[in-house]
């Protein structure tokens, strides 16, 4: 991922943790940073948005995220400290976990589809690569 790009969603949102998420590998693996590629920065900037505005309506201070990558071709977005409210966020969630399976991974098109042993959601430009 995009190393300003990830910087600029960690830095921002209150539930990536502290700013020491580069360095802290004892509570979430954030320090690892988004392990998917360029093509989802939109899907990831729209869901962190919409889980801020929730969470603006329904504060949760020890909400976290710990950890953004792709798995089985699709975005997974790992959270804990749900608290009450953990059916509306995982559906909204679950709303871009499943726009990931239609999202070039690479280039972020809208028409991809899974491919590979090692399965990843491209568009047809981005599998001829």
């Amino acid at each position: 991922m995009n190393a300003e790009f990830e910087k600029s969603i960690l830095d921002k949102y209150y539930f990536f943790g502290d700013n020491n998420w580069k360095t802290n590998m004892n509570t979430s693996c954030i320090c690892w940073g988004f392990e998917c590629d360029d093509g989802w920065q939109k899907l990831i900037s729209d869901l962190c948005e919409e889980l801020d505005e929730f969470l603006k309506v329904h504060p949760n201070p020890d909400f976290r995220v710990s950890q953004v990558k792709s798995k089985f071709g699709g975005l997974r977005f790992y959270v804990e400290n749900e608290g009450d409210d953990y059916k509306a966020i995982y559906d909204i969630i679950d709303k871009y976990e499943k726009k990931s399976y239609h999202t070039c991974e690479y280039c972020g098109a809208e028409n991809a589809t899974q491919v590979g042993r090692w399965v990843m959601t491209l568009c047809p430009d981005c599998q001829k690569k």
